[in-house]
């Protein structure tokens, strides 16, 4: 199988500068998480509020880290590639490479965990989600292998 990448647009907006006129550091993560609602609404058969709301089922980052390269600037178009890492029974390792005019700005990596909301408690991950994020893994990754 070959895998894909998501791309989607991430508008840098007044509200995610500080005060040296750049991305204020944890909005990345804000957009990791943006990012990964975009891929929900393209590639499941149900929205992330839905997954949420209606099958009280949640997937809390229990990791995260970054590395920034260069500067993003207010108002300068951004494009995020979305991949997978690896997939475990119940979590799920993910890949956020936010890309501007002149190369890579920053690079986020998280883990995030299938949980029932009503109790916190893991479960596996859903069959459609495995399915949907086995088609975005790297090459190499465990994300190709079976549960």
């Amino acid at each position: 199988m070959t895998p894909i990448v998501f791309k989607t647009p991430v508008p840098v907006v007044f509200g995610d500068m500080d005060y040296a006129r750049v991305l204020y550091f944890p909005t990345l993560f804000h957009f990791v998480h943006r990012v990964m609602e975009d891929w929900f609404a393209a590639h499941m058969p149900c929205s992330y509020d839905r997954f949420l709301g209606e099958l009280n089922l949640g997937l809390p980052t229990v990791h995260a880290e970054a590395d920034y390269s260069a500067p993003i600037r207010y108002g300068e178009a951004i494009q995020c590639e979305f991949t997978v890492r690896g997939l475990g029974q119940t979590s799920a390792h993910l890949r956020f490479r936010f890309i501007g005019p002149d190369g890579l700005k920053a690079e986020a990596r998280t883990t995030v965990v299938c949980v029932d909301l009503r109790t916190f408690s893991k479960l596996a991950l859903p069959q459609d989600l495995r399915a949907a994020l086995g088609r975005f893994s790297e090459p190499g990754s465990l994300a190709t292998k079976p549960a």
